[in-house]
């Protein structure tokens, strides 16, 4: 058990936040590395409490029409606001729990010499001890290949594996045995309240009735040895004095799609869960191990990170974090970060698969934090900003599927709620794709009543086109940018000066004071709600440039983009959340959504807009002043918005703090408690800090810090379909590698000059822009060389 990139540690896990994780995009696991008793927590990624239902509030337009007087005729913004809660229907439902595996071990005496890791060139968990004389060993992993959690247990002495397993699990559920394997069946509560809301005193509803609703779910698990007896009773496996032991489990659920309820028969689900056992146990264990190796090491391997050597030499992770918390931060520790981010992408996110919610692929409570769902106001999106830089794309498909799923969603809520052509989603959704305002009427305006989750999530689709330049994403996209498109610009109502304003507008989960201290979070044109738009209306206006189409649209187009109000700066130089300086009660708050348009907008750059971007960099600074980024994602976000300001000092000051304050034992980021958004946001940081392609242009080591004057980074991936691989040293970039997959004209910002030679060895000439960055033209499949003049 080496490897070159892991996690490890000298003791078993106590807590979840010390556990290591594994997933294929639809099975997750968490394995505790007991050595007497086992834990082994499963997840099944549809596996969600409620199902499908009407959520949108009827005839809300005349609700919206009252609210929009009160805002832009009588400046009542307290009243508007609390009329805005008409507009709510009910919360999210939860991601749930599946069970979990116990394996108890038959061992004489204590363990010594233990050790277990998370190999992430390998996707594997390991477990050795040694008891004795015997050494024994364990193997985890989540195979994609075959659909099933398998466990290989082995010891280098013959007889000496006995162990019993068992299933247990939060949820209504048996255990029978059938064919010396366990059957599970069971089903999920049809509601649960998020762990935030009290509504009444029964918050997990099940109904146990045959035809009841709920989730329906059911798993088998089969032991296969080498050796020794093995059979199934008391609800439970047994084996004894075995010489090996491969553990296979699967499991399906009744899901049937986002807009029908799941079914309630469980034989189809064990028919299935018997076909991936059938085909797993059919194999041996190094052609399972081999299988796996190469379906995951064909995503891990397209990229790679060096920041330098270990600072702490190879010292078990959690003595490494702690060092690096109580003294200098180990630039190789960051770079085991940022792989560990890509394996968390890999192992929650596959095409075919459910996106990450807000705590990957893994939940262990009926009421997780937030309902573990998708929130659509900063976390969702970030989650998947890794995916098109680090070379992930494809972990990016079941966020445009879920996208397409909830603009068919959203077109009811823009219709009933708002009277508004195209599709909307608000701050949360589920599976079942809800789309309109939470809150059941009692839920804070300022976090419920937002209707511009929608169209950020259009910037993660635009994205997975600008990386690839695949035609066929852009014919896919274009008609959902297009539809949300539609509803911002019947979302948009003419004012009195001439402008078109969003209202009622709030700037996510913050707050404002109004005269006499009253808090409030509604009002007109958050900064926010505009740079969204903008991005949206200017992908939009390029996807139909590109496509041929819809001229006459985007002439109209054009002419919202110049209605818009305008960005507002302040006396004090700030960058303004709203329409206007109101005082702030949280001026440290977590969320930064004023500055989208620095990141990961691309409006605000210090080439294109320096009086705005300067405004950002106040506004930014203002908020670290009063203690913002004290959330594991808010300080990943943070990382990205100093790079994009080209500000590296501060951008590894951010890096620094997500490790010293936002990180567990086990890496997953602390909100508190574990959200992954966090370990997605910083891993796409570290990337933008060593290559950005925002600005129209490739920009090279646009915000290397001090602290890593040497290294290398390959694969990574650029706007415009390039491939980029950066080797620097003494601070300075020496060479890089541009592979262009589709070619056209390539624009580079590399900081000082630099000799461009095609593979052949050929010096191209280059255009000088006359800002310090040149250009070339880049052909379809042909790999350049840079390198700095002299």
């Amino acid at each position: 058990m080496t490897s070159s990139r892991r996690l490890w540690y000298c003791q078993p896990a106590l807590e979840w936040e010390q556990a290591l994780p594994l997933g294929n995009g639809r099975l997750g696991a968490l394995v505790y590395g007991g050595v007497r008793q086992e834990q082994i927590k499963l997840n099944e990624d549809t596996l969600w409490s409620g199902g499908p239902r009407d959520a949108v509030v009827p005839d809300g337009g005349r609700t919206l029409t009252e609210i929009r007087r009160l805002i832009l005729e009588e400046d009542d913004l307290p009243a508007a606001e609390e009329l805005t809660k008409r507009l709510q229907g009910p919360f999210t439902q939860s991601y749930q729990p599946l069970g979990d595996l116990w394996l108890t071990m038959e061992h004489p005496e204590k363990a010594a010499d233990y050790q277990r890791e998370l190999l992430l060139d390998d996707a594997c968990v390991g477990v050795r001890y040694r008891v004795g004389d015997v050494t024994y060993e364990r193997t985890a992993l989540v195979s994609a290949p075959h659909q099933a959690l398998v466990v290989r247990l082995t010891a280098d002495a013959p007889e000496c594996i006995s162990l019993d397993v068992r299933f247990d699990s939060l949820q209504h559920h048996t255990v029978s045995v059938g064919d010396d394997d366990l059957l599970v069946e069971g089903r999920v509560p049809w509601h649960v309240d998020p762990n935030y809301h009290e509504a009444d005193a029964n918050p997990v509803k099940v109904d146990t009735a045959p035809d009841g609703r709920g989730m329906r779910f059911a798993g088998i698990l089969r032991a296969v040895g080498d050796g020794g007896r093995v059979q199934a009773a008391d609800g439970r496996l047994q084996i004894r004095e075995a010489d090996s032991v491969t553990l296979i489990w699967s499991s399906a659920t009744s899901f049937q799609g986002w807009d029908r309820e799941p079914g309630h028969d469980t034989a189809p689900l064990l028919a299935r869960c018997h076909a991936s056992v059938d085909a797993a146990a059919s194999l041996p264990w190094n052609a399972l191990l081999a299988q796996h190796l190469a379906e995951y090491r064909a995503r891990f391997w397209r990229a790679s990170l060096d920041l330098g050597d270990p600072l702490y030499g190879d010292l078990p992770t959690d003595e490494r974090l702690r060092a690096s918390q109580e003294g200098p931060l180990d630039p190789d520790l960051v770079a085991l970060y940022w792989d560990y981010g890509r394996y968390l992408l890999i192992a929650s996110s596959r095409s075919g698969t459910q996106p990450a919610s807000l705590q990957g692929i893994w939940s262990r409570s009926q009421r997780p934090p937030w309902s573990a769902n998708y929130t659509l106001n900063i976390n969702a999106e970030m989650n998947y900003w890794p995916a098109e830089t680090c070379n992930l794309a494809d972990c990016a498909k079941p966020l445009v599927t879920m996208v397409e799923e909830l603009a068919q969603a959203g077109r009811r809520t823009a219709e009933v709620l708002y009277g508004c052509r195209g599709w909307t989603a608000h701050h949360n959704s589920d599976l079942w794709r809800l789309s309109s305002p939470v809150g059941a009427g009692t839920g804070c305006p300022w976090w419920a009543c937002w209707p511009m989750g929608g169209a950020w999530l259009c910037q993660n689709l635009w994205d997975h086109y600008a990386f690839s330049q695949d035609p066929a994403v852009l014919q896919r996209i274009y008609p959902i940018l297009r539809e949300a498109a539609a509803f911002v610009e019947d979302w948009l109502v003419a004012g009195a000066d001439g402008r078109l304003h969003s209202a009622p507008s709030t700037s996510p989960e913050n707050r404002f004071l109004l005269e006499g201290d009253r808090l409030c979070g509604t009002t007109k044109d958050s900064a926010m709600d505009r740079a969204i738009i903008v991005d949206l209306l200017t992908h939009c206006m390029d996807a139909a440039t590109t496509l041929g189409v819809d001229a006459e649209l985007s002439r109209r187009w054009r002419v919202v983009l110049d209605s818009l109000y305008p960005y507002q700066v302040g006396s004090d130089g700030r960058l303004q959340e709203w329409d206007r300086p109101y005082p702030e009660p949280e001026p440290g708050h977590r969320h930064i959504s004023h500055l989208y348009g620095v990141h990961p907008g691309h409006e605000i750059t210090p080439q294109r807009t320096p009086h705005l971007a300067a405004a950002a960099r106040r506004s930014l600074e203002h908020r670290l002043e009063h203690g913002s980024g004290h959330t594991g994602w808010s300080c990943a976000w943070i990382i990205n918005q100093w790079a994009r300001l080209g500000d590296a000092s501060r951008a590894y000051a951010q890096v620094e703090t997500l490790f010293r304050k936002s990180t567990y034992p086990n890496l997953w980021d602390a909100h508190p408690p574990f959200q992954i958004d966090g370990n997605f946001g910083a891993t796409a940081g570290i990337a933008e800090m060593l290559l950005q392609s925002h600005d129209g242009e490739i920009a090279l080591l646009p915000a290397l810090p001090e602290q890593w004057p040497t290294g290398s980074a390959q694969g990574l991936r650029a706007r415009g379909a390039f491939l980029v691989d950066l080797t620097w040293a003494d601070g300075r970039l020496a060479e890089a590698t541009l592979y262009a997959r589709v070619g056209g004209e390539c624009r580079l910002r590399t900081f000082e000059a630099i000799v461009v030679e095609t593979q052949q060895g050929e010096s191209l000439p280059l255009g000088d822009l006359g800002d310090g960055s040149v250009a070339f033209a880049a052909r379809a499949g042909q790999r350049y060389h840079l390198r700095p003049r002299g």
